[in-house]
């Protein structure tokens, strides 16, 4: 699955959202004042205030830090974190991936969540209810 980062110019600095990561370790910008914040994941419309910001690009990553929830409406999501902006860079360094699966998987199970079982190569329905996780955090069958 994959997530976003997404740039934003704002003419004046944001300090009081954490959501906005400063990318002038890295980047320098293009518009005269101007400061360029990376965020990771969705822009929500509580995150947009008066510091006159606007998109500068919008560009995908994979990311291993999804979880799955199947009490959500979105099943992937960016853990909630803090990110510094070297974090953000090896996401961007990694560069994403595209998968066939979710639309296979929205068909036989009902949802876009799926596992090819490499013994038989054939799609599987993942049940979060018939695993039981192990104090390692593994999950392993209940039966």
């Amino acid at each position: 699955m994959f997530q976003h980062v997404i740039y934003m110019n704002c003419s004046n600095p944001v300090r009081d959202d954490t959501v906005f990561v400063d990318t002038a370790s890295c980047i320098k910008s293009n518009s005269q004042g101007g400061h360029v914040y990376a965020i990771s994941g969705d822009l929500k419309v509580g995150n947009l205030n008066d510091d006159d910001c606007h998109v500068e690009v919008v560009t995908t990553i994979s990311f291993s830090g999804y979880h799955y929830s199947p009490y959500r409406s979105v099943y992937w999501d960016i853990l909630k974190k803090k990110y510094s902006y070297s974090e953000i860079h090896r996401m961007l360094v990694g560069g994403f991936e595209v998968s066939w699966m979710s639309a296979p998987c929205q068909d036989l199970c009902g949802k876009p969540v799926c596992y090819l079982r490499e013994t038989t190569w054939s799609l599987e329905c993942f049940d979060p209810a018939g695993y039981c996780k192990t104090t390692l955090g593994f999950r392993v069958s209940c039966s």
